[in-house]
């Protein structure tokens, strides 16, 4: 880290300080911190790691097992050369010791790979999402994160967010191109309305474009991932979804889309009215079309993520463990391919748990993994 760095590291650090202590910025320093978090999802990631008390105490735990008197040599040696920043005088004692927990971390951080640890360390346990992490690309390229904006404000003349913290997305001829709502893994599902009035809902690591305005023929959207639609019918202007292989249109419909490149097929599930998908296949409600197949669905199990839990019941390991991958965002690495394959069978389980509370229902079913890092091995 050099100079420069370390300087924009310190200035953060001074207004992520302040904000904990629930002070106003000025604008300049407001704006400075918004495009900070949204340059780097690190960033992002973060911020919102010390404004988590809990996570600030573990870090803590971490540093101790490390030399104390080596990275506060270190410290104090990168101090000196940005104490003539004018903002560090104006620091009380409290936001200063916040400043130098942060400074505390880099130097963790930098030294973590340079010198062994002197004993095992405990496993830090990993949170379900606890808010939305969702932004918006517009179509001049800037991204917006939705938890930085006010409620009640309107984006670019393009999307208003509403007072419960949902999108309301307005056509707008005067600015064309298209909007991209973005959805993260480890992100509560986000919610929001279309220009014209159709509502849809937006799993953890999902993707959903559309226009500014609609074309005369159709209402045609792209998604990537999995969402919830609810749309309002127009015969004259058919609304349609394009995902991976299938183009899926509705007729007056509420219905499921899942379409994660790393699951293969994508599945569309028919939860009320009627689709017809390529242009040839129909469906009923509770049927889904997927590798080319209509079958029954399971629609309780289809519907888990939006009512809020996961469903295990008869469902493949490999496939209940990327919805977890997804949520909590962890990489899953099998030890036993074969393991992959193997069926659940334990009806559902809660998305607020920990990611250590997860695994001991999964542990229930003879399930065999464990945590390392960001990763979790199944055995």
């Amino acid at each position: 880290m050099n100079e420069a760095q370390l300087d924009q590291a310190l200035y953060m650090a001074s207004l992520i300080s302040l904000t904990r202590k629930g002070e106003p910025l000025p604008a300049h320093d407001a704006d400075a911190l918004r495009e900070w978090r949204q340059e780097e999802p690190a960033n992002e990631v973060l911020y919102q790691r010390l404004n988590d008390g809990e996570y600030i105490t573990q870090d803590l735990a971490l540093m101790g097992h490390y030399d104390k008197l080596s990275s506060n040599q270190k410290i104090m040696n990168r101090i000196v050369p940005v104490r003539r920043l004018p903002f560090i005088r104006q620091f009380q004692w409290a936001v200063a010791a916040v400043l130098i927990l942060t400074l505390s971390g880099i130097v963790f951080f930098l030294n973590r790979e340079q010198k062994p640890q002197q004993k095992e360390l405990a496993q830090a346990d990993i949170k379900a999402p606890q808010f939305n992490k969702a932004t918006i690309t517009l179509p001049d390229g800037k991204r917006v994160m939705l938890d930085t904006v006010a409620n009640g404000t309107l984006i670019a003349g393009i999307a208003r967010k509403t007072a419960d913290g949902q999108l309301v997305f307005e056509g707008n001829r005067s600015n064309k191109g298209y909007i991209l709502a973005s959805n993260p893994k480890n992100s509560r599902a986000m919610q929001i309305t279309l220009p014209d009035n159709t509502v849809v809902w937006l799993n953890a690591d999902t993707y959903l474009q559309y226009p500014t305005s609609y074309n005369a023929k159709d209402r045609l959207v792209t998604l990537k991932g999995e969402a919830y639609f609810e749309v309002v019918h127009n015969e004259a202007k058919p609304f349609r979804v394009t995902a991976g292989e299938q183009t899926i249109e509705d007729v007056g419909t509420s219905f499921n889309v899942k379409a994660y490149e790393d699951e293969g097929a994508v599945k569309t599930t028919l939860l009320e009215g009627v689709v017809i998908i390529n242009h040839s296949i129909s469906l009923k409600p509770g049927q889904q079309f997927s590798k080319n197949k209509v079958t029954t669905a399971n629609t309780d199990e289809v519907m888990a993520w939006k009512s809020g839990s996961f469903y295990l019941d008869g469902r493949e390991l490999g496939s209940v463990v990327s919805d977890i991958s997804r949520w909590y965002d962890v990489e899953v690495v099998f030890t036993n391919l074969d393991a992959r394959y193997s069926v659940v069978f334990g009806g559902e389980m809660g998305r607020d748990l920990t990611l250590t509370q997860a695994i001991k229902v999964l542990e229930k079913m003879n399930v065999h993994c464990r945590i390392e890092g960001k990763k979790l091995l199944i055995e």
